[in-house]
């Protein structure tokens, strides 16, 4: 809906850390499309965020550790307009602003607010 409409931006949210993650290696983290429950999903992320002339920030929580990265699922890909931000987290209740502006480079504007 978002590519029919063109739409600048889209945000995509979910609990788990999907394995975005590479390994220091120079191997590929997943060996096999049936090594883990998020190897067909990411294929079909990446796939449609190639296909997706606007921005995807893509939110996640999981481990509680704040990241704000492009994240490599294979090395020889980077996908420019694919953001992840992984939430804070118990113990550390932090929050993130994120400012939408459909006519900013990026769309998205990302300010981690750290609560004393």
């Amino acid at each position: 809906m978002a590519r029919r409409n063109s739409a600048p931006g889209l945000v995509l949210v979910m609990q788990a850390e999907p394995g975005f993650d590479l390994p220091e290696t120079a191997a590929d983290e997943r060996t096999s499309p049936d090594s883990d429950g998020y190897t067909a999903f990411l294929d079909a992320l990446m796939a449609e965020t190639r296909a997706f002339a606007g921005e995807v920030l893509f939110v996640h929580g999981d481990t509680h550790v704040f990241k704000l990265d492009k994240p490599l699922i294979r090395r020889s890909e980077l996908l420019a307009n694919f953001t992840r931000l992984e939430t804070f987290g118990s113990p550390n209740a932090h929050w993130i602003r994120v400012v939408v502006d459909p006519d900013m480079r990026g769309v998205f504007a990302i300010q981690p607010m750290i609560v004393k």
